[in-house]
């Protein structure tokens, strides 16, 4: 049997930012899952609608997860992770399932934000 002790590595802010990108990565691939609906030309049945009730799955899901990081750690700390982290998926994840490209700019981008997160985080 597998117990955890208080002084595990994975508790308090460390769960909750795996917590916190849980929820980031849940959101990303409900915003997919949105694209991928916006991209059908007709709904012949509520089964058509199955990627937008996929998506409201996913934004649930990343509700949950975003409520148990926010017990771990403070609203300044978890929503810049949160955020900087969904950009990084939604940005794979449009390269892969979309086919849009991955340009400088965006990396340069992304790159900021995720400066400023370890900055906001520093402070």
């Amino acid at each position: 049997m597998i117990t955890f002790h208080k002084n595990h590595v994975f508790s308090g802010v460390h769960m909750g930012i795996i917590y916190i990108v849980i929820s980031g990565l849940c959101s990303s691939l409900a915003g997919a899952m949105l694209k991928l609906g916006a991209n059908k030309k007709q709904y012949l049945s509520l089964i058509d609608y199955w990627p937008h009730v996929t998506a409201v799955g996913f934004y649930f899901v990343g509700f949950v997860f975003y409520f148990l990081a926010l017990s771990k750690m403070t609203l300044t700390v978890a929503y810049p992770i949160m955020v900087s982290s969904a950009i990084l998926f939604v940005m794979f994840m449009g390269a892969v399932w979309f086919s849009e490209p991955i340009t400088l700019m965006k990396i340069f981008g992304a790159s900021l934000i995720i400066a400023g997160v370890i900055v906001v985080n520093m402070a």
